[in-house]
């Protein structure tokens, strides 16, 4: 019945109602000047009202959220509540901003996904000084921001995709940037590497993208995907400085023409990041040159090898597509490690080393309209540290004698149900205190489980 709903003669008299859902009312096309006496009004959800052209000029004194997604008729916003939270205008036809947009002092979220043509974000944008997430996603037609949304300093959340963004003002409280699928970008700025705040950068097919400027050293995952110009990095490609980071992630998949320089430099940064010096990538070779090592490692650790100064476990594994394989859009690397001392006491746990998404896009398809799959040709090398203090302080509660000998058995695998994969070498070393970058000033000890991954395509590194 919402479908055939095309007016609202009455509602105002609803003067207590909170929140009103009219999602799907395809058949209305304007709300009546009277909603202004709804003063408690705080949600209004108008998504996919595709008949509606024109908002009333009224001020809803308590509305926090409002929802336009799919209004695709609507060619102009009207600002119905300066006391919006949230604003949603996803698929709209607005075409740009109205000025008194900065009225919306206490905007949190403003969304414009696909708003395909919108040009520009109109002057007085910092005036917007509480807003935290700006989402202007597959809006192709907007070319350039306000130079004064450097002086937001709440801004945390900034989604370019699918724009056509040329230069990004140096905003410092970013953490999240997305400019993925941008053709016009060729250089990042160098400035990029003074946004501390920022932890997440995603530049995945920015096809003519040439070079990677020194990042930000709190960096937790840059996605490089499919950036087929992509020649050359910075070097280093970030500043040291060890955190509190979980789990970091670097990816270089699709980015054939990356030089030499740039892929020593993308090694040489995973080595530093996991804390570990040049002698651990020496180790995994040693390992890996045995013909008979495969997914399967076994050593007899020495009877002090868990001695205070022991901090961490280096992993790296190659893995290799036999005769190239499509279809396979996702795997993830496992290590299962089993310790057991000469009295019979053992322990078992699994790690997750590292993993893979494929990225697709609208345009990976061929003119009959099928995907176009792309073989996995290439071998994939994955390095990993991990701390597992906790496993290890385990094994010690059930061991009778801290000098026991100890036997460790390492069994990696792939999970992907259709991918046949094969494990071509392998390697552990064990990390200890004296093996770690020496610290400075501003190195924080860190107490917590890191794990940090970083995937490498094709063939990057020492292996």
């Amino acid at each position: 019945m919402r479908s055939q709903l095309d007016t609202l003669s009455g509602l105002s008299k609803a003067r207590n109602l909170e929140r009103l859902n009219l999602e799907g009312c395809t058949a209305l096309k304007t709300l009546p000047l009277d909603m202004q006496k709804m003063e408690s009004l705080v949600f209004l959800n108008l998504k996919g009202c595709t008949a509606l052209e024109s908002l009333p000029n009224i001020d809803l004194k308590s509305l926090k959220t409002l929802i336009l997604s799919n209004c695709s008729s609507l060619k102009k916003f009207v600002v119905i509540s300066k006391t919006l939270y949230a604003l949603y205008l996803d698929g709209s036809a607005i075409k740009k901003l109205p000025t008194d947009m900065v009225k919306l002092a206490r905007l949190v979220k403003l969304s414009m996904k696909d708003c395909k043509k919108l040009a520009k974000l109109p002057e007085g944008f910092d005036k917007m000084k509480d807003l935290q997430e700006l989402v202007c996603s597959g809006c192709s037609k907007l070319s350039s921001l306000p130079d004064e949304m450097k002086n937001m300093k709440c801004l945390q959340i900034l989604m370019l995709d699918g724009t056509a963004i040329k230069e990004i003002p140096n905003i410092n409280s970013l953490q999240r940037l997305c400019l993925s699928g941008n053709d016009t970008i060729i250089l990042l700025p160098g400035y990029i590497s003074l946004l501390s705040q920022l932890k997440w950068l995603d530049l995945k097919h920015c096809k003519n993208l040439l070079s990677i400027p020194e990042l930000p050293p709190n960096l937790q995952c840059l996605d490089a995907h499919g950036c087929e110009s992509l020649r050359t990095v910075a070097t280093p490609l970030a500043t040291h400085l060890p955190s509190e980071q979980i789990h970091s992630t670097f990816i270089f998949t699709d980015c054939h023409k990356l030089d030499r320089t740039a892929k020593e430099g993308i090694t040489t940064y995973a080595q530093r990041k996991c804390q570990f010096l040049s002698d651990a990538l020496k180790r995994c070779n040693e390992v890996v040159k045995c013909p008979h090592v495969g997914s399967e490692l076994n050593l007899k650790l020495s009877p002090h090898w868990n001695e205070n100064r022991f901090v961490g476990i280096a992993l790296c594994v190659v893995i290799s597509f036999p005769n190239g394989q499509e279809g396979i859009n996702s795997f993830s690397v496992t290590c299962k490690f089993k310790l057991e001392s000469k009295d019979g006491s053992r322990i078992s746990f699994d790690r997750l080393v590292g993993s893979w998404n494929r990225h697709g896009k609208k345009s990976d398809k061929m003119a009959n309209g099928k995907k176009q799959d792309k073989k996995m040709s290439s071998e994939h090398v994955f390095i990993c540290y991990t701390r597992c203090s906790n496993n290890i302080k385990c094994l010690e509660e059930q061991c009778s004698d801290a000098c026991t000998p100890t036997t460790t058995s390492l069994e990696f695998g792939v999970t992907d149900e259709k991918a046949r994969v094969e494990v071509l070498k392998c390697g552990l070393r064990l990390v200890y205190a004296s093996d770690e970058p020496q610290k400075t000033n501003s190195d924080v000890t860190d107490t917590t489980c890191e794990e940090i991954e970083y995937i490498l395509w094709p063939n990057v590194g020492a292996l």
